[in-house]
């Protein structure tokens, strides 16, 4: 399947990661929402970006976003997320579009969007690879999952919205600021809609 997307879609990726179908049906999923819900104007983050499929498959067709920032922490990204932004978004959209190399406990500020489709496994409880890049891709340490969605909870803007992919089940991760608004179940995982609570 990655192989038939790479070929369809064309974004530039390093070797040692390789996005999948569930990165696009996230856009796709939330480019919907936000037709759906009337949003406009909206600032956007998109945090372990990789490359910066989802951000950029949202920015190429949705007019709700007025500005997005592409959060990671490989500094390799940058490079094949510039190629991605120079290929795939009119000169409009590029001025929308930010990379910023950041872990995500380090971001600061507000948005009324995040997205993220963050490392999938625990690493206490997965074999890891041999190649460190690809290990960073895949693995978060167990406690850096609920610093990671309190981290959103604070990015949120009071009225704000969070589509996180994941493959675990984000409940015991969750800070009791946010709730789950809806899950949307995928092939290999989940897409959960969250939002604070009131």
């Amino acid at each position: 399947m990655c192989s038939k997307l790479k070929t369809s879609l064309q974004y530039s990726q390093p070797d040692f990661y390789h996005f999948s179908e569930d990165s696009v049906d996230l856009a796709g999923y939330v480019n919907k929402w936000l037709i759906g819900n009337n949003k406009k104007n909206l600032t956007c983050a998109d945090i372990c970006c990789g490359c910066g499929i989802v951000g950029m498959e949202m920015l190429k067709e949705s007019h709700s976003i007025s500005k997005i920032d592409f959060y990671d922490f490989e500094k390799q990204f940058h490079y094949f997320w510039k190629e991605n932004r120079d290929k795939f978004l009119l000169k409009c959209k590029k001025e929308q579009a930010s990379f910023i190399l950041k872990d995500f406990k380090e971001i600061n500020g507000e948005y009324d969007l995040i997205v993220s489709n963050p490392p999938y496994f625990v690493d206490e409880h997965s074999r890891r690879p041999s190649n460190i890049n690809r290990q960073n891709c895949r693995m978060m340490a167990l406690q850096d999952f609920t610093t990671f969605y309190k981290q959103v909870e604070s990015l949120l803007s009071k009225d704000g919205h969070a589509f996180i992919l994941s493959r675990i089940d984000v409940l015991e991760f969750l800070p009791k600021e946010l709730k789950v608004l809806k899950e949307i179940e995928l092939e290999g995982g989940s897409i959960f809609h969250l939002a604070k609570r009131d």
